[in-house]
């Protein structure tokens, strides 16, 4: 995981191996607040899947998903 530090990436990348995933995307959601966190197992994988959060993020800040 080169391209990316953080330690949420690090956590989705750790379960995605555990579970045999190649990238996933993970909504933590509060009352008043939500985060969006992808990963995938290499950088083409890891790009593809922040596609996919960064539409699952603005479909939840629009009110278009609601959480």
């Amino acid at each position: 995981m080169a391209w990316n530090d953080n330690p949420q990436v690090r956590e989705l990348v750790d379960y995605m191996k555990r579970h045999s995933f190649k990238r996933g995307v993970f909504i933590g959601i509060n009352d008043s607040d939500f985060a969006v966190v992808t990963g995938g197992i290499d950088k083409k994988l890891c790009d593809s899947a922040k596609k996919i959060g960064d539409r699952i993020y603005s479909e939840i800040a629009s009110g278009e998903i609601e959480v």
